[in-house]
């Protein structure tokens, strides 16, 4: 069962109907769609909102990279859509990894530019994963920028 606090309606002071206006409904749906990710240990839509912004994306460039289809952030963010199990667990991947944005933009194979300054990923973040060392740094009025060294057999 999923209990779901603070819905709101309206109440007529000449009729005593209860009537559930338009914006209303909109907000009821959010908080119902967040009751029911929180339930499933999902992002909620402001943590969806606030990792496309700390990446430095559009709704628009968000779709682009992670799938979804084209108002699919928007979706996730107006209550409208939940996001999938996998999409969740890439959100929180690259929420944790920021550096790897332009590697899923060149598997993605989209023309998405992150703009170094609005994005806020810190510098020198360093990660390594299947002994393959990468690293980030934040050029000046640029795009991030990720360095991939190169490897030779041990």
């Amino acid at each position: 069962m999923l209990t779901v606090h603070g819905l709101e309606h309206s109440v007529c002071d000449v009729c005593g109907e209860e009537p559930v206006l338009t914006a209303q409904i909109r907000r009821n749906q959010k908080k119902v769609a967040d009751a029911k990710r929180r339930a499933d240990s999902l992002l909620t839509s402001e943590n969806i909102l606030t990792v496309r912004q700390r990446l430095g994306l559009t709704q628009q460039d968000a779709a682009a990279l992670f799938g979804g289809g084209a108002n699919a952030f928007s979706k996730y963010e107006r209550g409208d859509v939940i996001q999938s199990v996998p999409m969740d667990r890439l959100l929180r991947l690259m929420d944790i990894c920021p550096f790897l944005l332009p590697v899923l933009q060149k598997v993605a194979g989209a023309e998405v530019i992150v703009d170094a300054q609005t994005a806020s990923y810190e510098k020198g973040i360093s990660v390594c994963v299947n002994d393959r060392h990468y690293r980030s740094r934040k050029v000046p009025g640029e795009q991030v920028v990720v360095d991939f060294p190169k490897w030779r057999a041990a």
